[in-house]
């Protein structure tokens, strides 16, 4: 007869435990990723100002999902880029991850800034600002 393994649920959790603990992760993820509504993603003002509607914020280390592409966020850092007119800056930027669904060739990992402008799969997106955990985006749709 084979020996039970007492750690078959592991290490002193029984099934119920881990689930409790899975819950408090996942509202714990939803803390830091929604606001008072449970929407993901809003949460103004950005820089002492209020943004507009189409403007979603991503906190560090979480996730936006929109139609077929998924942004994320983080390694937020102040570094020298250059702007679109090639002036030379320096100021905070951020990564970002960004997985098109059933289009692996398109995703991207990117260090971005504000001002910076992206094109992806029926959206455009504008970084309007980086702060030091986060980093707004304006986010337009657009047909593909």
């Amino acid at each position: 007869m084979a020996k039970r393994n007492r750690f078959a649920n592991g290490p002193g959790l029984s099934p119920s435990g881990k689930l409790a603990v899975g819950s408090l992760v996942v509202a714990a993820l939803c803390f830091t990723a929604c606001d008072e509504s449970g929407e993901a993603g809003k949460r103004p003002p950005v820089n002492g100002t209020q943004l507009a509607e189409n403007v979603r914020v991503l906190e560090s280390n979480t996730q936006m999902q929109l139609d077929g592409v998924a942004i994320g966020a983080g390694n937020f850092w102040e570094e020298d880029y250059f702007q679109s007119d090639g002036t030379r800056q320096k100021g905070l930027t951020a990564a970002l991850f960004i997985t098109v669904t059933g289009d692996p060739a398109k995703n991207q990992n990117l260090r971005v800034h504000p001002g910076e402008e992206l094109d992806l799969p029926g959206y455009h997106i504008t970084v309007v600002a980086v702060e030091a955990r986060r980093a707004a985006l304006q986010i337009d749709e657009r047909p593909n």
